[in-house]
């Protein structure tokens, strides 16, 4: 269970910190570090029994690596995010 002092604001703190070095971060990978960081809380398995991250961690992580230096997007089909590319279009989602 995770601790009452931790927000998601922190969860996505440490997400931020486990971008790569090339820039990406799995969906998957980041929900195993999270659990083992800060407990099932903040983490959950979706329809198809892979990991996700709960929502409200997930709205601070998008305001956390929106413009920037980690100004990320989300490629859907491999789950993971990325930093954003001069070609890629304006928003959230890779194209």
């Amino acid at each position: 269970m995770a601790e009452e002092s931790v927000s998601p604001k922190e969860v996505a703190e440490f997400m931020v910190s486990q971008i790569g070095a090339g820039g990406t971060l799995y969906q998957q990978t980041a929900a195993i570090r999270i659990r083992k960081q800060f407990g099932e809380d903040f983490t959950y398995r979706n329809k198809q029994r892979n990991w996700g991250i709960v929502p409200e961690v997930l709205a601070e992580f998008k305001k956390l690596t929106t413009g920037g230096e980690n100004d990320l997007v989300w490629v859907r089909s491999s789950q993971y995010w990325r930093r954003r590319k001069p070609t890629d279009k304006p928003g959230r989602m890779a194209r």
